[in-house]
């Protein structure tokens, strides 16, 4: 005899009832602080802030400076770089590639393979542009072919197939 399958299914994952998390407490730092306390404090966050911000500006100078090595050390496996300044019309929205957005009118330092990419942008939005302004005659002639029809002295309209054409 078969294996009887359970009658009602049972979820994939067990539910987990979570705690609910615990409600910070408020503090009336003037009843507990004095002045000077409240001062000594300000200044130790004012000497956290600033090592915490040397620090920071030391690592992304390092980080710049092995970048700026690296580059000159080994400059065959590094792309070449230009200087680009993009020129789309005002209804386009910022380009994003990799994540990041490039706006119309500002000059970005980039790979010569991005510039290729901007120019080719820059070309399919003019080309769009052209479009919209005196109409794509290639794709107006599709739609708009020449049928050879005949009139009878009647008023009727025949194809050049002989079927009648209806308006």
């Amino acid at each position: 005899m078969a294996k009887e399958r359970p009658k009602i299914s049972k979820a994939i994952h067990p539910y987990e009832q979570k705690e609910p998390p615990e409600k910070e407490r408020t503090l009336d730092f003037d009843a507990l602080l004095t002045a000077e306390e409240k001062d000594i404090i300000r200044q130790k966050a004012r000497k956290r802030i600033e090592e915490r911000d040397k620090l920071d500006a030391h690592d992304a100078y390092l980080k710049l400076e092995m970048a700026r090595l690296d580059k000159e050390a080994h400059p065959e496996i590094f792309e070449e770089e230009r200087d680009v300044m993009l020129d789309l019309p005002e209804f386009c929205n910022p380009i994003r590639i990799n994540g990041k957005e490039y706006y119309s009118g500002h000059r970005y330092t980039v790979p010569v393979s991005l510039c290729a990419v901007f120019a080719d942008i820059e070309w399919q939005v003019s080309r769009h542009l052209r479009e919209l302004e005196r109409g794509n005659r290639s794709s107006d002639n599709f739609y708009r072919r020449q049928r050879n029809m005949h009139v009878t002295p009647e008023g009727q309209v025949f194809a050049s197939d002989g079927r009648p054409v209806r308006f």
